[in-house]
């Protein structure tokens, strides 16, 4: 059996042997046994592959995710990536030990939140002391992958492949991660914001501008909630400072133009596009500048439509509390 199998060849090609040569009852059995148990063959065999073990999909956006380093042309970079979206985060890292990888992490998680559990390999960025203390100050469960079996984190090592696809081929690499993002997954046709953000983004493919809309239950009672807000802040702004309209300037009016020197004059020239502009013709050339930055030159400024403003409940009364007392504004 040993003369059978020199060489270490494979039990079919063992049997043939024997077929061809010797006999004995149960051969076939015993050749299979003893190439079996062969420790050669045993050390170098790979052994089968197992079933794939399919991640369970969390149960929220950025609940779970993977995270590698890569480089292209000697620059690192730190890949983030949710099991739940699929949406990557690339971050240049400017130092590869474990504090500025934590560092690119923090900056990760403060656009994001802080994920649940973290997984990773077992690089010395990941497997040390201060990884290990960042996990537990930010609470979150920190795995890492079997050594040197890449394939425990699989999603993370898919996405380093897309990432350099994206970073090598392409001009505008912060473009082509965009369209990555924006691109609809084929699994489920959405795309990776829409599941992490919960709506799709802009990019520059033309799409109707309704579709950008984002579909919140609450979005109607926030739209609500701050114009109410910002009705009364103007209300107070305006009942405070006494805001009254300005005057409006026409062509070539000539004016002060406030400038961080100091006030120069200057002329009109027209307005802006931009509310309460104007473009002014100064001596250092044409400017622009808001109305309040602006102030007419050789005569005093007036607004016959100006109103008075509201009084309010704290100027109606009198210091004593008694009756109340006329504004302060018709007060000498």
């Amino acid at each position: 059996m040993e003369k059978i199998h020199s060489g270490h060849q494979g039990i079919v090609r063992c049997r043939l042997r024997v077929a061809q040569s010797v006999w004995w009852p149960g051969a076939s059995k015993t050749m299979e046994t003893f190439v079996t148990h062969c420790p050669e063959c045993q050390k170098n065999t790979a052994p089968h592959r197992e079933p794939l073990m399919p991640s369970k999909l969390p149960s929220y956006p950025w609940e779970k995710v993977g995270t590698d380093l890569f480089e292209i042309d000697k620059t690192t970079y730190l890949i983030v990536v949710d099991y739940f979206s699929r949406f990557i985060e690339v971050q240049k890292l400017s130092n590869t030990t474990a504090s500025g990888v934590i560092t690119a992490l923090k900056a990760i998680f403060a656009r994001h939140g802080i994920p649940s559990i973290m997984i990773s390999d077992n690089g010395p960025q990941y497997n040390c002391k201060e990884m290990r203390e960042f996990a537990g100050k930010y609470n979150f469960c920190h795995i890492t992958s079997s050594p040197y079996h890449p394939q425990s984190n699989g999603l993370a090592e898919r996405s380093v492949k897309t990432a350099k696809l994206l970073l090598k081929d392409s001009p505008d690499p912060c473009k082509a991660l965009l369209s990555y993002r924006a691109t609809p997954l084929p699994s489920c046709g959405f795309s990776p914001a829409e599941l992490l953000m919960g709506r799709k983004i802009r990019t520059d493919v033309p799409q109707i501008q309704s579709t950008f809309v984002p579909k919140w239950s609450y979005l109607k009672e926030f739209k609500e909630t701050d114009e109410k807000n910002k009705h009364k802040q103007k209300r107070d702004y305006d009942q405070r400072h006494r805001a009254r309209p300005l005057m409006p300037l026409p062509e070539h009016t000539p004016v002060w133009v406030d400038t961080p020197h100091g006030q120069v004059p200057g002329s009109i020239v027209t307005t802006s596009t931009q509310p309460r502009s104007y473009q002014v013709d100064t001596p250092s050339g044409e400017v622009r500048r808001n109305r309040v930055q602006l102030r007419l030159r050789g005569e005093t400024e007036t607004n016959e439509t100006d109103v008075p403003p509201v009084p309010t409940e704290r100027n109606t009364r009198s210091k004593t509390g008694s009756a109340p007392g006329p504004p302060d504004y018709l007060r000498c």
